[in-house]
């Protein structure tokens, strides 16, 4: 867990909580990638453009404390890791905040513009120690090393990129593995079928074989993309490619992975609307719900979901990408997923189980940001009929982070 050193480790007062769903992305151009700076359209106008100096200058003029973030920054450095503001942001957060997951996960796709299966496994490295080594020049000018307290340890689960050719998958496990069991954690996989362009019913069962020999937690993307309709490279829509039911054979085959579904689907009207007047009926939000009940590894998160009034868009027509803010769509059906979230029916083969058991956190950033999440929160703390704010979100951060645990 995220906290300030301390000289004894004594046991923690409250279960942990982790976030499964928090994108390791850094920029591709040398300049913006030196000054930590991302301007990728669909990270938050909060974080999109911003540098880590003007990241940071912002933070401490809003009372925020300099020295933690300096910090985090430090141990970034220490590692040869790039700063970015929503990583910082969020690190901070599990530091400073009660109500902030303790354990974060650095998801990679393996493209450019994320932190590669290395990277992420330095970083969870970065903030397990408690000293950083330093080397220093004595008034003298002789050369000598210095230890001290880093005053921060975090636990960071390390990540790799889904991959179609299960040799590479299973060499890839082999380094990622036993680096997060060291700690305590599974291995965790990455697949974003648009981004990777990967159809998720066209995955080899080989790599699943691998998948299970390692006990691994997939997390996948389902849904659409909101931007408007976009096919894979083989002509495929995106609504076929990415609809959770895909999931399905594999989960009942392979009993020794899980599967998270980001996103629940992607639920927007918007886009339903759309190709219910082209005759095509989109049901991922439906699969999504039903393959959580009748599957007892199969998990979903709702990172991105965060409105409750969905509203007409744009959805289809033509638009240049800096015209695609998703930070500022309000037409996910957010209160597709709330309002189940209170559903008494209790489902499975002994009828004890809850739709909201099968939900766990994820932020979704920096899709989102720490703004967007407390709306969020107030959302569910409205639909919660006198359960605290606390309690309900709080609740998927625990089931998150048991989920995330070493079997």
């Amino acid at each position: 867990m995220l906290e300030p050193v301390k000289d004894d480790v004594s046991t923690p007062l409250f279960e942990p909580m982790a976030d499964l769903h928090l994108h390791a992305v850094k920029s591709t151009n040398e300049e913006d990638l030196k000054a930590g700076t991302v301007t990728d359209s669909w990270v938050s106008s909060e974080y999109r453009g911003v540098s880590t100096e003007e990241f940071v200058d912002a933070k401490t003029k809003e009372g925020c404390s300099q020295d933690c973030l300096f910090d985090i920054i430090d141990n970034f450095h220490q590692a040869d890791l790039p700063t970015v503001p929503h990583i910082i942001d969020a690190l901070y957060h599990a530091v400073m905040d009660d109500n902030y997951p303790d354990v974060l996960t650095f998801l990679t796709i393996g493209t450019p513009s994320c932190f590669t299966m290395e990277e992420t496994i330095r970083a969870m490295e970065a903030f397990q120690s408690d000293t950083i080594t330093s080397a220093k020049i004595s008034l003298k000018g002789d050369l000598f090393f210095s230890k001290q307290l880093t005053g921060l340890r975090s636990d960071i689960i390390p990540t790799a990129p889904l991959n179609l050719d299960h040799r590479m998958m299973a060499k890839n496990l082999e380094t990622l593995t036993p680096a997060a069991e060291k700690y305590g954690y599974r291995p965790v996989v990455k697949l974003h079928p648009l981004l990777q362009q990967v159809h998720l019913g066209r995955i080899p069962d080989d790599v699943f074989k691998v998948l299970n020999e390692h006990g691994a937690l997939l997390v996948t993307h389902t849904g659409v993309f909101q931007g408007g309709p976009c096919t894979l490279e083989d002509g495929i829509l995106d609504i076929d490619a990415s609809d959770p039911i895909h999931m399905e054979k594999h989960a009942s085959k392979y009993s020794n992975i899980d599967i998270l579904l980001s996103h629940m689907g992607t639920p927007d009207k918007v886009v339903e609307r759309y190709w219910l007047n082209r005759n095509k009926v989109v049901r991922h939000l439906l699969n999504a719900i039903q393959l959580l009940l009748d599957h007892p590894n199969i998990y979903g998160d709702i990172g991105g979901l965060m409105y409750s009034a969905p509203t007409d868009g744009n959805y289809g027509e033509e638009k240049s990408e800096t015209e695609v803010d998703f930070t500022s769509r309000s037409e996910l059906a957010f209160d597709s997923i709330a309002m189940r979230l209170n559903d008494p029916v209790r489902y499975g083969e002994k009828g004890k189980l809850l739709f909201r058991d099968k939900i766990v956190h994820g932020s979704d950033f920096p899709v989102t940001s720490i703004t967007e999440l407390k709306k969020q929160m107030r959302v569910l703390g409205t639909l919660g009929k006198g359960e605290s704010v606390r309690r309900i979100k709080n609740n998927m951060a625990h089931r998150a982070y048991k989920l995330a645990r070493k079997r």
